[in-house]
């Protein structure tokens, strides 16, 4: 590995004569996108283009993206998406739960967007260089009305974006407080699921105490028996910050390129025409 300032100039300077590269794209992100691709610039370069380029072709996720917006709203009271401040040795621990079963208050797609606000925020604020993430979904609260509302479409394309363009790692996904329809859910989405990625994936039932077997309680919320704070806490951190960093999300000059002026058509078409090929998730 050479020295990371010397590779985020060497990235800034392959930035530049890609034309279709029109975003600003910071050293801490770079610095990212070059530890999720285990400090190898050539894989920093694919992960930089595949990243920017997913984000164009699922505007459903990364555009209108108005904090404000009332169904956005609605998803930032139900629905609880957070980083616990506790790294697990280099891995840092995400939480996505339902905090309330007001169905009506459920929208799937604006859901999605409210993750994509707050992941942006935390890709393009948080200075915490992990390797890995660890991903806690607790399944309280999700009932066979809130399924009703998923839509495969946006499922597939919010999992391509997570396991193929996003500059992290994964190293574990927990499901937490499974109900006893799981198999539903999880046949609908096993398909757009990579196979590396399904053997990072753990069950846990209701009242099981195997979560803690993988991560102690002294890096959990008290919500999951543990005694680091609370999700409540944490949530009210992030949505300050997010809050103050609102206009960042909406900025085109952070996210747009400009496909008319790639360069080398030929290879782009090759490249992303096939599922999978972008990013191997479990770099050591």
């Amino acid at each position: 590995m050479q020295n990371i300032e010397k590779s985020i100039e060497i990235l800034k300077v392959w930035i530049m004569k890609q034309p279709h590269l029109t975003c600003n794209i910071s050293d801490l992100l770079l610095r990212k996108f070059l530890i999720a691709s285990n400090y190898s610039i050539e894989v920093a370069k694919e992960l930089i283009d595949i990243f920017y380029t997913l984000r164009l072709r699922t505007p459903e996720l990364f555009a209108n993206r108005n904090f404000y917006d009332a169904e956005i709203q609605d998803s930032i009271e139900i629905v609880d998406i957070l980083k616990l401040p506790k790294l697990l040795g280099t891995s840092q621990i995400l939480v996505a739960r339902l905090n309330s079963t007001d169905i009506d208050k459920y929208h799937f797609q604006a859901a999605l967007r409210m993750f994509t606000i707050f992941d942006d925020v935390q890709l393009t604020t948080d200075e915490t260089f992990n390797d890995h993430d660890i991903v806690l979904i607790d399944l309280c609260g999700f009932t066979m009305k809130h399924l009703s509302k998923l839509s495969l479409t946006l499922t597939k394309k919010v999992l391509d974006y997570i396991q193929e363009a996003r500059p992290a790692n994964l190293k574990a996904v927990h499901f937490i407080n499974v109900p006893n329809f799981m198999d539903k859910i999880f046949g609908m989405v096993k398909p757009f699921v990579r196979n590396n990625v399904m053997n990072m994936i753990h069950f846990h039932l209701p009242n099981s105490t195997a979560l803690y077997d993988h991560i102690p309680k002294e890096l959990l919320p008290e919500e999951y028996g543990g005694t680091c704070g609370t999700i409540a806490e944490y949530k009210q951190e992030w949505l300050q910050i997010v809050t103050e960093n609102q206009s960042m999300v909406t900025a085109e000059s952070y996210w747009k390129i400009d496909e008319s002026k790639r360069i080398n058509k030929s290879n782009y078409e090759e490249k992303f025409s096939t599922p999978g090929s972008f990013k191997k998730l479990d770099i050591d």
